[in-house]
């Protein structure tokens, strides 16, 4: 359920809590590799809808509304949508690279043919005999 894995070498990471204090324009490293993840932007800003919602509302009847039964649903939702929020934030947005992976390829390894044709080294020069 909770999507902690890095893009960079697929290990766990972070602990799920701290995925929820990472916002969209800050990153961390992951424990795993040490290169620097963050948040998907658009999903992160999706995931808390929920309580913008909420906020919206309680700014919109700002003043409108005395009523103490009001305030105290208002709370009520403000802590229901901030428990959607966290879990949709947990579930739903991926992590993304932070910064560039750079893959290596794998040189030539000790004991195997290399593919320049037989005897001669990649500049077509032949080998010294032993």
């Amino acid at each position: 359920m909770v999507d902690v894995i890095c893009p960079h070498c697929g290990e766990r990471a972070m602990p799920g809590w701290r995925k929820l204090m990472l916002g969209w324009n800050a990153s961390v490293r992951c424990r795993s590799c040490d290169r620097k993840v963050t948040v998907s932007p658009l999903q992160a800003l999706a995931a808390c809808l929920p309580l913008l919602c909420v906020l919206a509302l309680a700014l919109a009847a700002n003043g409108k509304i005395t009523d103490s039964a009001y305030a105290a649903m208002m709370i009520l939702l403000a802590v229901i949508a901030f428990f959607i929020t966290s879990i949709l934030y947990l579930a739903w947005v991926p992590l993304a690279r932070a910064e560039l992976t750079i893959v290596r390829r794998a040189g030539p390894q000790l004991g195997k043919e290399s593919d320049d044709g037989g005897g001669g080294d990649k500049a077509g020069r032949e080998k010294d005999p032993v």
